[in-house]
C-alpha cells in the first residue's frame, strides 16, 4: 500500500485514479475517451461529442477533481441556458458530496491505515446553492447562463462552456479577456449545431493550439448499435448525422450552403475585367458626367455594363 503522502500525490495528479478511489461508489466508469479528457492538462480543449456520450458528466468529474485537490481555484461554468448551467452544477455538487463521504469513511476505518485526509484538510463544502458552491480550501464553482451581463467580474482559473455550439458569439468573445492576466484553462464542450458560430469556427480553424477530440455515438461503448440503427430509421437524416455522428451541417432552413454564400462574394475574372474597364472609363471624368443627375449616371453605367457583358458572350 502507498504511504499517505504518495497516495495523496497520486490522487491529485491522476484524475482517473481519483475516480477509482474517491468516487468509486458513483456510476461513472470512464471509457478511454473520457480518461484522456480527464487527464488532459492543455490550456485549450475542445470536445465535439455526440449526444449521450457523457460529455457533461466527464466535465463535472474533471472540475470536481480540480477543486477538491487544489486550493483557491475559481471555476466558471457557462451554459446556453439557466437550466443547463444548473445541470452541470448539480452533478459537480453530487460528486463533491460523494468525495466528502468517502473521505469520512477513510478516517474511521482503522485497517485502511490512512492517518491523514488524502485531500486538502479544508476540503469540506461550506457553501452551496443552485448556481455556486464553495469548498473549505477556498476553491469555488460558479455556474451562469450565457448572458453578457452575468459573466463579467470573474477571474477564473478554469472556464468550461457546456453546449458551446448554442452559446452566442458575443458571450464567447466577452469571456476571452478573462484569460489575459493569468493562466486559465478553456474547455469547450458540445454537439454540433450547424455551420455557424464560434464553436464551428474554432473546430475548423487553427486559431489556437486546441486539443481537439471528436467522439461520435459509434465510438461510445454505452450506446448500442441496435439503438443507433433504430434512430437512423426513425429520425431525419440530417438530425441523426448532427446529433449522433457530430456532422456540422448547413443551418436548417437555409436556402444556400455556406460555400454557395461565399461564392456570391467572389468576383469572377470576366466580371472583374468589366469592372476595371468601367472604373477607368473616361466617361466619369467629364464635366457632363459629374454634373448629371444621379439617375442619368446610373442609367449610363447600367447601359455600358450590359454592352460589356454582351461582348463577353
Amino acid at each position: 500500500m502507498l504511504n499517505p503522502p504518495a497516495y495523496k500525490t497520486l490522487l491529485k495528479e491522476d484524475p482517473v485514479y481519483y475516480v477509482q478511489e474517491v468516487l468509486a461508489e458513483s456510476k461513472f466508469k470512464p471509457d478511454e475517451s473520457q480518461k484522456e479528457f480527464l487527464r488532459a492538462t492543455n490550456e485549450e480543449i475542445i470536445l465535439c461529442w455526440s449526444r449521450q456520450s457523457g460529455k457533461t458528466t466527464s466535465a463535472a468529474v474533471k472540475l470536481t477533481h480540480r477543486v477538491m485537490t487544489t486550493s483557491g481555484l475559481q471555476v466558471l461554468i457557462i451554459s446556453a441556458s439557466q437550466r443547463q448551467a444548473g445541470i452541470m452544477q448539480s452533478i459537480v455538487r453530487q460528486f463533491v458530496l460523494m468525495a466528502q463521504k468517502t473521505v469520512k469513511k477513510w478516517r474511521i476505518v482503522k485497517e485502511f491505515e490512512m492517518h491523514e485526509d488524502p485531500l486538502d484538510d479544508n476540503s469540506k463544502m461550506i457553501k452551496c446553492n443552485a448556481m455556486a458552491l464553495e469548498i473549505g480550501n477556498g476553491s469555488e464553482v460558479i455556474s451562469v447562463p450565457a448572458k453578457e451581463d452575468t459573466i463579467v467580474g470573474y477571474s477564473p482559473d478554469i472556464i468550461a462552456i457546456d453546449e458551446a455550439a448554442r452559446v452566442p458569439d458575443a458571450v464567447y468573445y466577452a469571456i476571452l479577456p478573462m484569460r489575459a492576466a493569468h493562466p486559465c484553462q478553456l474547455i469547450l464542450i458540445s454537439t454540433p449545431n450547424g455551420q455557424r458560430g464560434f464553436f464551428y469556427e474554432e473546430w475548423h480553424e487553427n486559431r489556437r493550439p486546441w486539443l481537439k477530440r471528436m467522439v461520435t455515438a459509434h465510438d461510445c461503448p454505452r450506446i448500442s448499435k441496435e439503438f443507433l440503427t433504430q434512430e437512423r430509421n426513425a429520425v431525419p437524416r440530417d438530425i441523426f448525422e448532427q446529433e449522433y455522428e457530430c456532422s456540422y451541417l448547413a443551418v436548417a432552413g437555409s436556402l444556400f450552403t455556406p460555400e454557395q454564400i461565399a461564392s456570391m462574394f467572389t468576383t469572377r475574372p470576366e466580371e472583374q475585367a468589366i469592372a476595371d474597364s468601367m472604373a477607368t472609363d473616361q466617361l466619369a471624368d467629364t464635366v457632363a458626367w459629374r454634373t448629371a443627375p444621379i439617375g442619368q449616371q446610373l442609367d449610363a453605367l447600367f447601359s455600358r455594363y450590359l454592352d460589356a457583358m454582351q461582348g463577353t458572350q
